[in-house]
């Protein structure tokens, strides 16, 4: 009886969940999972792997709206897709991306403000050194676990779940707005934020800066292997999510120049 009711719980509209996984919510998912991958291959001291792993989940975050495009969904798939696509980059590019310097910050040890020292005085402390585990990428010989975030200090937590509530209140306003929209007769378009149609005006520009940009800042901001420069970003990027700017939607050929820069990115990590 219990199993009957779960099963007939999980039903929205007649349909099981697991119907509701089309093509562009398996992108979406495929997203959060390499990111989560990333932050625990930080976690165990692989930070070049995790940086990729990260920005290989933007791209997956830049794709799926278009193939949600491309699918014939119901009204009630593409709102189980906005859904989904928030609560997905809450997790991809919120929490992975905070966890990730937090970690780093952790590395660099004291348990001060930011705990940052530079690459080449953990390397004059020995191979015991986090940090320089992290650098040099040796995996294993870094932090594990849960007690990876001891040595980070207040201030890194501060500031991670500083982001973290950005990051929240950035796609909190996505949904309403896209709640209102549709309210008042405008046309949403897909799950992903960049998809969105008011009237039949598509619209040019971000609120803020998308979330999803934290795929590309962190590993930026992170590969001069300088341990406070991912909590800079952090605050820089929470800061910008909130911000009252407009930013430009990118259109057409950024399609492929995004993927370009972040495989550029994705070199510079693995070559220096």
């Amino acid at each position: 009886m219990t199993d009957i009711i779960f099963f007939r719980s999980c039903k929205l509209g007649g349909k099981t969940i697991v119907k509701y996984i089309d093509p562009a919510n398996s992108v979406t998912a495929l997203g959060m999972a390499l990111s989560l991958s990333g932050a625990f291959c930080v976690m165990g001291g692989w930070l070049r792997a995790g940086m990729t792993l990260l920005i290989l989940s933007g791209v997956c975050d830049l794709f799926d709206g278009y193939i949600a495009r491309k699918t014939k969904r119901t009204d009630e798939g593409k709102m189980f897709g906005l859904q989904f696509d928030t609560v997905a980059d809450i997790v991809s590019f919120g929490v992975a991306p905070a966890i990730m310097a937090c970690c780093v910050a952790a590395a660099a040890g004291g348990g001060g403000i930011i705990g940052g020292a530079s690459a080449s005085g953990a390397a004059s402390g020995g191979a015991s050194s986090a940090l320089y585990y992290f650098w040099n990428d040796a995996g294993g010989g870094a932090i594990v676990g849960v007690s990876s975030t001891a040595g980070a200090g207040l201030f890194t937590f501060a500031v991670c779940i500083f982001y973290v509530i950005c990051a929240a209140v950035r796609l909190a306003h996505f949904n309403v707005s896209a709640a209102v929209n549709e309210k008042s007769g405008a046309e949403t378009g897909s799950d992903a934020q960049d998809d969105t149609v008011i009237g039949s005006t598509a619209v040019k520009y971000y609120d803020g800066l998308p979330v999803t940009y934290i795929a590309l800042i962190l590993p930026l901001a992170m590969l001069p292997r300088w341990a406070p420069a991912g909590v800079i970003a952090l605050i820089a990027a929470g800061a910008l999510f909130v911000a009252n700017i407009k930013i430009p939607k990118p259109r057409g050929i950024w399609y492929a120049l995004f993927p370009l820069i972040a495989a550029v990115v994705i070199a510079l990590w693995w070559l220096t």
